[in-house]
């Protein structure tokens, strides 16, 4: 996060990776107001109302690597 100049604050809880790996996303005021929550990886609608809520272009999913049943083991 240091790396990215962010014209906002921004907080990581102790708790913010859960154990179910489903991460979540706060957007709070500075009064302490909840202006916004999000839960999940950042795609489709989500993506689309993360951006707009904190007026930013995500570069969107990318994929890493290959699941076994894409790139099978040939048989010998």
């Amino acid at each position: 996060m240091a790396k990215v100049n962010l014209p906002f604050p921004v907080y990581i809880h102790p708790q913010a990776f859960p154990e179910d790996g489903t991460p979540e996303t706060l957007m709070v005021l500075a009064d302490g107001t909840v202006k916004g929550a999000w839960l999940g990886a950042y795609s489709g609608r989500t993506q689309r109302e993360v951006e707009t809520a904190f007026h930013l272009k995500l570069p969107g999913m990318v994929t890493v690597g290959t699941s076994f049943l894409e790139s099978p083991v040939p048989a010998k």
